[in-house]
């Protein structure tokens, strides 16, 4: 298991939170992965192509930056992919 898909269900409620009002099926959300795994930072990518950088510890918009570096980000995850991870998190008792 990788870090990002071992952090706390708050997390996760957030990263859904910022993939919302958004087709579903479509935006996904890529993890960075240059930190410690605590809470990365992340990228959502809409339909349209629209890319927003959000800091993993407090969702806002990353002003540092547009776009992250490809080879710093995770593969790509759904959000029912993030569903998953967020019960696991539940599961586990991770906060």
């Amino acid at each position: 298991m990788k870090l990002h898909e071992k952090v706390g269900e708050d997390y996760y409620r957030d990263v859904l939170g910022k993939m919302r009002g958004r087709e579903r099926d479509t935006v996904i959300v890529q993890f960075g992965l240059t930190g410690n795994g605590h809470s990365p930072n992340y990228q959502v990518t809409r339909a349209d192509g629209g890319i927003e950088c959000y800091a993993g510890l407090n969702h806002q918009f990353d002003t540092r930056t547009d776009i992250y570096t490809d080879k710093n980000l995770s593969e790509p995850y759904t959000y029912s992919e993030i569903q998953i991870l967020l019960q696991r998190s539940m599961e586990m008792g991770w906060k």
